[in-house]
């Protein structure tokens, strides 16, 4: 499929590229250790270069990457909408990520990446895979250039390496079997085995090489003692090539890519785990606010996994704090276990609505209805449909009415919402709180207070210059005074302008 044309100007504006130079990021793992911004861009792009060269690594596997590639063409939507089924594209040297440009453009580009790495596969399909067959290399290596040119949907990248592992469950086994054997005879550590083996898994030279990593073990070893070693050494040696073989992928482009794979893969995790631990705060500070859940355990693994997601989907060329991103996906995973804990169980994205509520009345018990109705956002209808459920007072029905007027059909036809997309809301919102603190710097805090009334930042209902006046106890003139310098600084931040127009253009 030929892919809609992409301006300069496109590429340039949604098109981000691998910063060269990365700031450190800490290996060891400490809480309470707050990260720059930096830094958390570091460990974004760092886990999205690892995620290139595990692609590349599994492009060895011809039947790895026909399943990932249907998967991918399957998760396209009825109206060719890629949202689920690839991440990013690479254009003219730069990444697009899905939503930085119109659906359908991205889609156009999406599925051409996918028509390329069919063309590539189709024509390594064609050729006999030999070790030295130079026209088999070079058709190998034109398929990883093409399909390191897109990223797919995590769910579908990570169902495709899990394939990739378990066909080289085997193959891993036999050569852990190889490099600890190695370990144990010449007294080396196991990782220190494992850099020998990986240069020479088949080669003739791997016994002599085991065998001088360790001099002092060689001046001890007498001359049968090294023989048997050396014939151990291509018993295992000959275990592994017939493991590989079985695999219809010449035995040297398996091992190299295997040990690409999992070293990426190791990485990945290793990096995933230390953020994460560095994050464990955040989690913690969320899961807290719902101290009076009945299984709070399970409220805080609900927590851990929302963080894990958000580590996943992390975007760095975003500018977003990571913590921006992340409490949202924190708390709707919270929610959501919430939910599952109560009597009734409610439609997605309605307990967030109730939790809204339950709020309200935690700090003002006698709040008005007009209040709580200002407060959270909701009719007067919905709040008095609510309110037994709020109080507690009985188990409820979705298909029951809470109140002896209410003629609708039951309590999910007023707090459900079928147009619920927890992901755009999260994403939507992230970018909402992002653009929230890029004005809050510009500003005192009363202004701010002014400018969100006045606006709806935050998601709060607006307020009248008559209102606003009589809660902040001045005159309405002072309060258009202090909304216009507001404005006047929001004006003069030309980044913030921007995100702004891009943020009500969503």
């Amino acid at each position: 499929m030929k892919a809609q044309a992409v301006t300069p100007n496109e590429i340039r504006e949604a098109g981000f590229t691998i910063p060269t130079e990365l700031a450190a990021f800490p290996t060891v793992p400490r809480q309470g250790v707050l990260l720059t911004l930096e830094q958390e861009q570091s460990f974004g792009y760092t886990m999205f270069d690892l995620t290139l060269k595990q692609m590349r690594a599994m492009a060895c596997d011809l039947d790895v990457v026909e399943a990932l590639l249907d998967d991918m063409d399957g998760a396209f939507t009825k109206c060719n909408n890629a949202e689920k089924a690839v991440a990013l594209v690479l254009v003219e040297g730069r990444w697009i990520r899905n939503g930085s440009i119109s659906d359908v453009l991205f889609s156009n580009l999406a599925r051409a990446r996918i028509s390329a790495v069919r063309d590539s596969l189709g024509a390594l399909k064609r050729l006999k895979a030999t070790d030295s067959d130079l026209f088999y290399s070079a058709a190998l290596e034109r398929l990883r250039g093409d399909l390191s040119a897109f990223v797919p949907y995590d769910m579908i990248l990570t169902q495709a390496a899990r394939r990739f592992k378990d066909k080289c469950a085997v193959l891993s086994k036999a050569c852990k079997d190889l490099s600890e054997f190695v370990a144990a005879e010449m007294h080396i550590s196991k990782p220190t085995a494992r850099k020998v083996c990986e240069q020479f898994w088949l080669s003739n030279k791997l016994s002599a090489i085991s065998i001088s990593s360790n001099r002092y073990v060689q001046s001890l070893m007498p001359s049968k003692a090294k023989r048997d070693f050396r014939l151990a050494i291509v018993q295992r040696q000959q275990r592994i090539a017939n493991v590989a073989l079985s695999s219809g992928v010449p035995v040297a482009q398996l091992l190299s890519s295997w040990s690409l794979f999992s070293r990426a893969a190791l990485k990945k995790e290793r990096l995933a785990d230390t953020f994460a631990q560095m994050n464990t705060g955040l989690v913690t500070k969320i899961a807290f606010k719902y101290n009076f859940a009945t299984d709070f355990d399970a409220v805080r693994s609900a927590a851990l996994q929302g963080l894990s997601r958000a580590i996943g989907l992390y975007a760095p060329e975003s500018g977003f704090k990571f913590s921006t991103y992340a409490v949202k996906w924190i708390t709707q995973t919270i929610l959501r276990q919430l939910s599952k804990q109560d009597t009734v169980r409610l439609p997605e994205g309605s307990h967030e609505m109730l939790m809204r509520l339950r709020a309200v009345y935690m700090d003002l018990p006698n709040a008005s209805d007009a209040y709580v109705c200002d407060t959270t956002n909701i009719s007067h209808d919905k709040l008095q449909a609510l309110r037994p459920y709020l109080l507690g007072t009985s188990a409820l029905s979705l298909d029951s009415n809470p109140g002896d007027d209410q003629d609708g059909t039951g309590l999910h036809t007023l707090i459900a919402d079928d147009n619920y997309n927890f992901v755009a809301k999260a994403e939507a919102e992230s970018e909402s709180a992002h653009i929230s603190s890029m004005i809050k710097g510009l500003m005192t805090e009363r202004e701010y207070y002014v400018l969100k009334y006045r606006t709806g930042l935050e998601g709060v209902m607006e307020k009248s210059v008559a209102v606003l006046a009589e809660i902040l106890g001045t005159s309405q003139q002072n309060i258009s005074r202090i909304e216009k310098g507001a404005q006047l600084k929001v004006a003069n931040a030309p980044d913030l302008m921007r995100a702004w127009a891009e943020n009500e253009n969503v």
